[in-house]
């Protein structure tokens, strides 16, 4: 007894000195607490310059969430509902503790009575905090016991929860938080001297014993710091397990040690560190640099990290000083479409949109900040997501992996959900860089839904990317209409997975010689490194997040230089509206190897029940060819991954106009197609596998798809096609023809009628922004990267729309624009006389 007297005395003279030094860095730890705890065998001294809970919320945080109960009817249902679920263990609990107990199975064990008994354990341990009701501690302690004493004798290096695979990356996210949130919020409870708790080995109230406790938070911080996962989201989802374990010890110099282990990282270390996440988010764009889906939700519980690190340690600043990675989380309101899927580009479904979690986040952190813009911005987001769904009705439930219903309550902030819908502004052009992604859109506000008009282009190199080359997907008619395959984790280890939906053949793409792929794997190996070189926006407009300078017109340019499939390829894609409820997409597609012009395939998948191919309003001949598709370049993935096609047809080589049209039966809708003749082509149509996550049972049904392939070059006489979403089963789309210089295709003629309105579209696309082209039989002068002209003819007069989308000048008739800055112009203006006879 002497010898522990002696060395608490150590103990408490060595804190002071550490504390006098945090006072004189300007620390605002408060002064320490020597809180004596009785273990069932001796007292010893704990150091500790924190209160519990204080983890997601302090012991100060409480008046304003009963206040919230007592004034608003989601907190008051949240309350009501915690609550109930653990109605029958209150009643129960205390005249029969070993039958909640005994179900805690062994560690490893059933991964999902773990979770459960755990998500008990912290809502009875929310409850004692919220209501002081000892009978919520007196669960909540006695499941932690069970757990701390398991978890405190493992082996961090080989700490399992369960036998499964990818048993770590699932046991720190899912399991090792639960524990700590149990913990920090009955800990006032268990240093009550009267306080025991039910022991499964003795069958009998012992002592909480604190030492084993805290082994327990250090063997669940080693395990991720030596077992996590990098150069990917898996420190991010991992982090909770240590942080929320690290918060928990009690001994300052310990917390502090361990906390610097996850806020700089270490050599050899498995957990790279805060500062490493941060610096992870892409530099432009300050997005998670993987995946639409996967990005999305790392970015969300790395903002939820942050509101827990900047509460427990103000002075890093660590909100103040990236401020941008909560604003940049808004972004992902502009990846919706219309009927509210989310582009997928790589691996993750379209119905990943739960996305008011993350703005209850972000409000509260604003709210707690004094951030009155981002506060604002955040609840209009919110108040535009409950009005979709019917209103704000929480629930509290048992999630698996990241939980974050609690903090509804906890966090929880109120605002008028009545107030607004507007939400994020729909920006015409937005951008990921890191994935090569550039989205444009045109919403009439007439039956968006129906009528609304969005597309993207890109590809990269980032985790859980696809080998797709420059990719597109297309919107119309209620559907992701041009998909891409698509490739949600259910899939993950498939053939259909590994084979296919990673591969060029799933995508809206060029396969060039019939072997484009990803490189060779490098840096270890690594499956998501040295898919495609960086797909580089060349031009748009408008510019991402600016204002469009035309309701009917913008474009895009992508450009990729291949230097793993040996190949330059560039995308020019516009949208063209020509009524609130028409309108039309251009895809130029450019292509050209750097070795050997074999040909080039183009690629597209479009829903439908069945795809009808023309030309001169007759189907197109065509003959069965079963093994056009049927091989491969070898290597293990099969690519470039069309071996998955089936029912291949194919025509003979063509140079006449060819249309083509999807037809979606359940719901009557349809997409058109048109290629301009005048060069020659074969056309194919094939069945792919079904897309992932597309509505009204199409990703049950095979993908139709359309492929068009050209001998030699396709840079100079590039693949054109004019795409038209309608519910009509006739196209406004009647005419699309080349438009030529010296042997170079440079645009495209479209000619569309919108009830009894004839339109034509001159659209001119040029290879480089420096060349000037003269069209002296469309009495036009251009100047740069990417113009149109549309004329309207009516009775005695025609209205000219003189679109510069990037340029320095446009000349029509002597009516001549010059770009600004930027390379844009805009003129609308109209002539007393009919042109038509001027204008071929």
């Amino acid at each position: 007894m002497i010898k522990k007297l002696i060395f608490s005395f150590i103990i408490l003279c060595f804190s002071s000195v550490v504390l006098a030094k945090d006072f004189n860095k300007g620390s605002k730890t408060s002064s320490i607490n020597l809180v004596m705890i009785a273990h069932s065998t001796e007292r010893e001294v704990l150091l500790d310059t924190l209160k519990h809970p204080r983890i997601w919320v302090s012991k100060k945080d409480r008046k304003g969430i009963l206040d919230n109960i007592s004034k608003y009817s989601w907190a008051s249902s949240l309350f009501g509902q915690l609550k109930q679920n653990q109605s029958s263990r209150y009643l129960n609990h205390a005249k029969n503790p070993s039958e909640e107990i005994n179900l805690i199975p062994s560690l490893p064990g059933d991964r999902k009575i773990h979770r459960t008994i755990l998500n008990d354990g912290v809502e009875c341990a929310i409850l004692y905090y919220l209501t002081e009701d000892e009978k919520y501690a007196q669960i909540a302690s006695d499941i932690v016991y069970q757990y701390v004493k398991m978890i405190s004798v493992k082996d961090p290096l080989k700490l399992k929860f369960y036998h499964k695979k990818f048993n770590h990356l699932i046991q720190t996210r899912e399991h090792f938080p639960r524990v700590a949130m149990i913990y920090d919020f009955v800990q006032p409870y268990l240093i009550k001297p009267s306080t025991k708790v039910y022991d499964i080995s003795t069958k009998n109230k012992v002592r909480f014993n604190f030492k084993i406790a805290q082994k327990a938070f250090e063997v669940m911080a080693n395990n991720v710091i030596n077992l996590g996962g990098n150069n990917s989201n898996h420190p991010v989802l991992e982090l909770p397990g240590a942080l929320y374990a690290i918060i928990c010890m009690d001994n300052k110099i310990a917390r502090d040690r361990f906390f610097d282990k996850i806020l700089n990282g270490l050599a050899r270390s498995r957990q790279p560190g805060v500062y490493w996440m941060l610096n992870r988010f892409s530099k432009e764009d300050r997005l998670w640099p993987e995946s639409a889906g996967y990005g999305k939700f790392t970015h969300a519980l790395f903002i939820q990290l942050m509101n827990i690190i900047d509460r427990y340690q103000p002075n890093l600043k660590i909100i103040d000083n990236h401020k941008d990675i909560l604003e940049s989380i808004f972004i992902y309101e502009n990846f919706l479409y219309p009927n509210g899927a989310t582009m997928a580009y790589g691996d993750i479904g379209r119905s990943f949109t739960n996305h008011a979690h993350i703005y209850r986040n972000v409000l509260k952190i604003a709210d707690r900040k004094g951030y009155t813009a981002l506060k604002k911005r955040a609840a209009t987001v919110l108040q535009k997501i409950y009005k979709e769904e019917g209103g704000y009705k929480p629930m509290i439930e048992n999630q698996r992996l990241e939980w974050n219903n609690p903090l509804q309550l906890l966090w929880g902030v109120n605002i008028d959900t009545l107030v607004s819908d507007a939400g994020e502004p729909k920006y015409r052009t937005v951008k990921a860089t890191h994935a090569g992604i550039v989205m444009q859109r045109n919403y009439s506000g007439k039956d968006d839904k129906q009528n609304g008009l969005m597309y993207y282009t890109g590809g990269g190199t980032y985790v859980h990317a696809h080998a797709s080359g420059l990719d597109m997907e297309l919107y119309g008619s209620g559907y992701v209409i041009g998909p891409d395959y698509g490739g949600s984790a259910s899939g993950y280890g498939s053939e259909l997975h590994e084979q296919y939906a990673v591969s060029y053949a799933a995508h809206n793409t060029i396969i060039v010689n019939g072997t484009s792929g990803r490189g060779s794997k490098t840096k270890r190996n690594s499956t998501w490194q040295n898919i495609v070189n960086p797909v580089v926006l060349k031009a748009s407009e408008p510019k991402p997040y600016e204002n469009a300078i035309a309701q009917n017109f913008s474009f895009s340019t992508q450009f990729l230089d291949d230097v793993i499939n040996n190949v330059n390829q560039q995308r020019t894609n516009s949208i063209i509206r020509t009524s609130a409820t028409s309108g039309y997409y251009v895809d130029i597609f450019r292509s050209v190897s750097t070795t050997k012009n074999n040909f080039h395939d183009y690629l597209f998948h479009g829903l439908g029940d069945k795809m009808q191919i023309k030309s001169k309003n007759n189907n197109l001949f065509m003959v069965d060819t079963p093994n056009r598709f049927q091989y491969d370049t070898g290597d293990a993935r099969k690519q470039p991954g069309w071996r998955w096609f089936s029912d291949a047809k194919t025509s003979l080589l063509t140079s006449d106009p060819v249309t083509a049209r999807f037809d979606l039966q359940v719901t009557k809708d349809y997409l058109h197609m048109s290629i301009p003749g005048g060069v020659t082509k074969e056309y194919s149509s094939v069945l792919a596998p079904p897309t992932q996550e597309v509505s009204n049972g199409y990703d049950k049904k095979d993908t139709q798809v359309f492929i068009m392939r050209k001998y030699g070059e396709a840079w100079n006489k590039p693949f054109i096609a004019i795409y038209e979403p309608s519910k009509s089963n006739k196209p406004t789309v009647k005419k699309t023809e080349n438009i030529i210089i010296d042997n170079k295709i440079i645009g495209v003629k479209v000619i569309s009628k919108v009830g009894k309105q004839e339109i034509q579209d001159i659209i001119l696309s040029n290879d480089n922004d420096t060349t000037t082209l003269k069209l002296s039989k469309l009495n036009i002068v251009f100047k740069g990267r990417f113009a149109i002209v549309r004329t309207l003819i009516n009775v005695n007069k025609t209205n000219i729309y003189m679109y510069l989308g990037d340029g320095k000048e446009l000349q029509f008739l002597d009516k001549k624009i010059k770009g600004d800055i930027d390379g844009k112009a805009y003129s609308e203006y109209i002539l007393n006389y009919d042109i038509s006879k001027k204008v071929n």
